[in-house]
């Protein structure tokens, strides 16, 4: 089994080091790669992610892309960018024949187990699989507040007014931190424009394509939405 951990990444350099040191403490039974693309950074992000694909044995990657659109930045998004720019990701995927991509945001810090747990959610359900965390700064997740899962309420991707907070949760819309198999990405899941975010479009298609999406709600991360709220 071979594992791809992907992101799009701007301006990070004050959470990078803690963020790849964390998903190279992961435990992943398998050959893992890390597939970055960086994006028009004003910061030290260029460097430490060169430094880190240089010092890594696996096939870690790291590619730079000028975009020219200034405004972009983290939670600022032109979100018609963005699923271009994962777009390029899951292109660049499909050539490492890896089984699973592992999409992590790089302002997510994944615990050891994040992968374990997981995978082992998948072997129960199949398709995608994402860790739950917090999307309101400074709060936690405790069956109300919302996190980076929906579900389709009236026609409506909306935040659940309850959820479950263990198990497995099978919800209609997730982001941030997910594991995909290459199945998915080969058969025509892609991002896209949307007000509610790139993620509507690539998880409507993965349904459509006969794809589950369930959420391991004991895979908690930590969601650095702001450098203040640790």
């Amino acid at each position: 089994m071979r594992i791809a951990i992907g992101s799009i990444i701007r301006n990070r350099a004050w959470i990078l080091p803690e963020y790849l040191t964390a998903l190279q403490s992961m435990r992943i039974p398998a050959e893992r790669g890390y597939l970055f693309i960086e994006n028009d950074s004003e910061d030290e992000t260029q460097s430490i992610l060169i430094n880190f694909a240089d010092k890594e044995e696996a096939f870690a990657k790291v590619a730079l892309i000028k975009t020219g659109v200034e405004s972009w930045d983290h939670h600022f998004y032109d979100y018609s960018n963005l699923a271009s720019l994962r777009n390029r990701l899951l292109e660049w995927f499909l050539i490492t024949s890896a089984d699973f991509l592992m999409s992590v945001d790089s302002d997510v810090i994944v615990q050891p187990d994040t992968f374990e747990k997981l995978y082992e959610t998948y072997q129960r359900m199949g398709g995608i699989v994402g860790a739950p965390i917090c999307n309101v700064p400074g709060q936690f997740l405790d069956g109300h507040t919302p996190g980076n899962f929906m579900v389709i309420e009236n026609g409506a991707y909306r935040h659940p007014a309850t959820y479950l907070i263990s198990g497995d949760y099978e919800v209609d819309l997730t982001g941030a931190v997910y594991l995909i198999p290459s199945w998915v990405i080969e058969q025509g899941a892609r991002y896209g424009d949307n007000p509610q975010g790139e993620d509507v479009p690539f998880c409507s298609s993965a349904k459509e394509l006969g794809c589950p999406i369930h959420m391991n709600m004991d895979a908690r991360c930590e969601h650095r939405m702001v450098k203040e709220v640790r």
